[in-house]
């Protein structure tokens, strides 16, 4: 019977009814879905070798002849093993195979075989221990070639799906490519179908390149129109018009302890005028609202993205309507409360905390029904919290404004929860972010959002000296330590885990803290991380607040929210451990203060390639060109893909920037037929 797409998969193969539930549970319900189920990793499996030249510990791909093959049972744990010697013209190796009796009768004496397995020394001389044995026939499909990798479940092995995937292949002819020949010619690329069959089971590596660079330009195109249909959707959405009112931001830089840089003036006056709904809108007030601000606000670390949100909230305020404000962490939302509170109340507006464990009103604790009655009511203009402001029991009378910090933290779900919570129309929002993304992919990834960039350093930030520090060089580190702590200033120590791990040379915090009792006698230390309570870690950063705990040592919960401007050295134990991005976020922990500050990178490899990489954060101290050599080094799928929630995952796309290019060139150039195509079959 001729082999469909839309076959159902239990179905086509005799194979297939008995493993019906695991292909179930991998997704797969058609033929159609199996050849859409692709291998993670391809093995190179092509490259034969004699017996004689098997090197130990080497993956290897033999060829040879069935000599023996028998099953046998062990005597002290009653196991079956099957074993077999392999001969070529070279010599014999043993295989050895634990509870898989039925090889012995799958393979005779005799027999040309393909065997793959690792070759380890044995009390008999060099055997394979449970090798992929196949037949030597033409189109072999688990050795001597290019071998498919499959994420696997329980009751399913790789060359079970090997055979349905093969045996499926023919079903391929049906998969009508979208995309128009000339535009596929254009770039370059494969057709749909010829992609899919090479991704399987490629020919050779430069086909299975250019399958995965097909299948990328999809998986982009596809966000590409996602992101021109939300920009589409947020034409015809309208939010309240903030009539921007300039006695309101003089009287907020009057009340700031700095001047705003030009940067920061700047991004200000984008945000300013997209809650008034552009240029055009400040002059007079539409009835009907404005298009929402969808703005992120991309600046490195220090670079001032909270004042702008403030002067944002106070002008939101000014108009009768609420902000809320929402941080990741407890830590961060208390802070940035407090700071809300300092700059917005001398102008009569109401400040509120919600967190799981602190509640306040222009800080004064209340209980959690007052501030939802304030909030209800309108009389509360500016709320921060974390996730809790997200509960239904929170309601808004006019939420006109919604801020975002951290944005990546948050996943779209919860952005949209809060977005839900304004009445009578959409919420502007203001995303920020203080992990720059590089960029060669703002304009790509980030099609649907207005970005603005703070790329100006505040004049009273000083600059951080990084420094690479091996195990010969961290008794000078101790000196400077103690020189820095003997002038009043606080140091954070932060490392990678809370406890020791398998791995020996993993820098544990609560090692780290008898270290540093040891290292600075005379300084009190103390410890923070992420699976403390509320309360202990509230009080344990009042008490690095109030400088009573000169040295804290931490895991990477201080990576954001904790401004100390008297910490003037930060310690990053075992850095080769941390993303450069996010090694750079940690660096923003010290240089608050008018007060030179050091980031000693500590190391126990001797790799040179560890110590290049430490080096290059150690003479950068940009941000976005730090973001540039995280991109180098993880791809996009890393620095903006799976590993944060807020961003859209990449699975074939993180091959790089370039493909982003491509998607948007294509998306520009398609007929609207074939939009609405890949519209109903993606993005519906």
């Amino acid at each position: 019977m001729e082999v469909t797409s839309a076959q159902p998969i239990a179905e086509f193969h005799r194979i297939a009814k008995a493993l019906a539930r695991p292909l179930a549970r991998l997704g797969i319900a058609t033929v159609g879905d199996l050849l859409r189920y692709f291998p993670v990793r391809h093995e190179d499996l092509q490259t034969v070798t004699t017996i004689a030249a098997l090197t130990e510990g080497q993956r290897s791909v033999i060829r040879g002849r069935v000599l023996t093959i028998a099953n046998r049972r062990t005597a002290r744990r009653h196991l079956m093993v099957t074993e077999a010697m392999i001969t070529d013209a070279s010599g014999a190796i043993r295989c050895v195979w634990f509870q898989q009796p039925y090889l012995a009768h799958a393979f005779a004496v005799g027999m040309e075989v393909l065997v793959a397995g690792v070759p380890e020394m044995a009390n008999h001389g060099m055997q394979i221990s449970h090798p992929l044995i196949e037949r030597d026939v033409s189109g072999a499909l688990h050795a001597g070639r290019i071998v498919p990798i499959y994420p696997l479940t329980a009751g399913i092995s790789q060359k079970q799906v090997r055979l349905l995937v093969h045996a499926a292949l023919p079903a391929v002819r049906e998969f009508v490519d979208p995309l128009p020949r000339e535009l596929r010619a254009a770039e370059g690329l494969l057709e749909y179908a010829a992609a899919v069959r090479a991704m399987h089971f490629p020919p050779h590596w430069e086909v299975l390149r250019d399958a995965r660079e097909r299948l990328a330009c999809e998986e982009a195109l596809v966000y590409c129109l996602r992101v021109r249909a939300s920009r589409e959707e947020r034409t015809q959405a309208r939010a309240p018009y903030i009539a921007i009112d300039p006695a309101v931001t003089a009287a907020c830089r009057a009340a700031l302890p700095f001047v705003l840089t030009n940067a920061q003036e700047r991004v200000l006056g984008e945000v300013l005028q997209d809650c008034a709904g552009g240029t055009d809108a400040m002059h007079s007030a539409p009835t009907e609202g404005v298009r929402p601000m969808q703005r992120l606000v991309n600046g490195d670390v220090g670079s001032g993205k909270t004042v702008i949100a403030a002067i944002a909230m106070a002008q939101v305020a000014r108009a009768g309507l609420q902000s809320a404000y929402l941080a990741p962490t407890e830590i961060l939302a208390t802070q940035q409360a407090a700071t809300m509170l300092r700059w917005l109340q001398p102008l009569g507006i109401r400040v509120a905390l919600w967190t799981r464990t602190t509640r306040w009103i222009d800080g004064q604790s209340v209980p959690p029904r007052t501030i939802a009655r304030e909030l209800a009511s309108g009389d509360v203009g500016v709320i921060v919290g974390t996730h809790a402001i997200l509960a239904e029991r929170v309601t808004f009378a006019r939420l006109a404004l919604a801020v975002i910090d951290e944005q990546h933290r948050f996943g779209v779900e919860q952005r949209a929860t809060l977005r839900a919570k304004a009445t009578g129309g959409m919420p502007h929002l203001l995303s920020m972010t203080a992990t720059p993304i590089p960029r060669t992919l703002t304009l790509t990834l980030l099609g649907d959002l207005d970005v603005s960039l703070l790329d100006e350093r505040p004049p009273h930030r000083v600059p951080v000296r990084t420094v690479v520090i091996a195990p010969a060089d961290r008794a000078q580190m101790s000196v400077e330590v103690r020189a820095e702590l003997a002038l009043g200033h606080q140091v954070y120590i932060v490392c990678p885990s809370i406890a020791q791990g398998e791995e020996s040379d993993t820098a544990a915090v609560v090692e780290a803290v008898d270290r540093a009792r040891r290292a600075f006698p005379e300084a009190t230390v103390d410890v923070l991380h992420g699976k403390m309570s509320a309360t202990e870690k509230r009080s344990v950063m009042q008490s690095f607040a109030d400088c009573v705990v000169q040295v804290l040592v931490a895991t990477t919960v201080v990576e954001v929210g904790v401004d100390q401007p008297n910490a003037t050295v930060i310690i990053i134990e075992d850095a080769e451990r941390f993303g450069l991005a996010q090694l750079h976020q940690l660096r923003g922990r010290v240089g608050r203060g008018s007060a030179a500050s050091m980031c000693y990178l500590t190391t126990r490899h001797r790799n040179p390639e560890v110590r290049a990489r430490l080096d290059r954060i150690a003479a950068c101290a940009d941000g976005f060109t730090v973001a540039e050599f995280d991109l180098e080094e993880r791809g996009p799928g890393a620095v903006v893909g799976t590993t944060q929630s807020g961003w859209p995952a990449f699975r074939f796309a993180a091959i790089g920037a370039a493909t982003f290019a491509c998607a948007q060139r294509i998306a520009r150039e398609l007929p609207h037929t074939v939009c609405a195509q890949y519209r109903a079959a993606h993005l519906e």
